[in-house]
């Protein structure tokens, strides 16, 4: 299952969420979420965990917590649906 970090502050890199989730669970992969032409950060990422039973700990700990100065918002992710135009 993948996990939703929203309200990151735009300076978060994959490196930082990897340490402050390392502290609790086993990560398996992060992507913090970037604009195409910029570059920058959107201000949300993705995160995977190795054991999925440690999702609910994980997101429990997270929701909330301040930081980089900001309240993150954290939930379970849901599978993209497709958009037709």
């Amino acid at each position: 299952m993948t996990i939703y970090i929203g309200n990151l502050a735009y300076e978060a890199e994959n490196s930082h969420l990897q340490e402050l989730v390392g502290e609790m669970a086993k990560v398996k992969h992060v992507t913090v979420v970037r604009d195409r032409q910029s570059g920058r950060s959107k201000g949300f990422a993705f995160l995977n965990l190795e054991d999925e039973e440690e999702e609910g700990k994980v997101i429990e700990m997270l929701q909330g917590k301040d930081f980089m100065g900001r309240s993150m918002r954290v939930i379970r992710a849901h599978a993209r649906t497709l958009r037709i135009p």
